[in-house]
């Protein structure tokens, strides 16, 4: 939750002899550290999306070499055009990842 935080801060000037109060407010930083923490939960969950599609292509692919022993055309045909929806969705998913990955790292600096 971001609050709009207001701290009063002395501040004494290098001589010692005169200080003042300021009142500043603390809700940029808080935002921006409350944007970073969602942002790298957001990326987190896009990189496991990203290795679960990854990790059904790679298991398609070890099914399609086992169909070469036990042919199965109906079989065949449903893996194919699975295994090409799942890379497609790899694609997708890693150009996404990539740029939120870009921008967190940016946010970061």
């Amino acid at each position: 939750m971001i609050k709009n935080y207001v701290r009063r801060i002395l501040v004494i000037l290098p001589n010692f002899t005169h200080y003042k109060f300021y009142s500043i407010k603390l809700k940029t930083y808080i935002m921006e550290k409350g944007n970073i923490e969602i942002k790298e939960e957001i990326l987190r969950k896009l990189e496991d999306i990203k290795n679960t599609t990854e990790s059904l292509v790679v298991k398609i692919g070890h099914l399609q070499v086992d169909l070469f022993n036990y042919p199965d055309k109906e079989l065949e045909k449903f893996l194919d055009t699975l295994n090409k929806a799942f890379s497609d969705k790899h694609v997708l998913i890693t150009e996404v990842f990539n740029k939120h990955d870009e921008e967190v790292n940016s946010l970061k600096l």
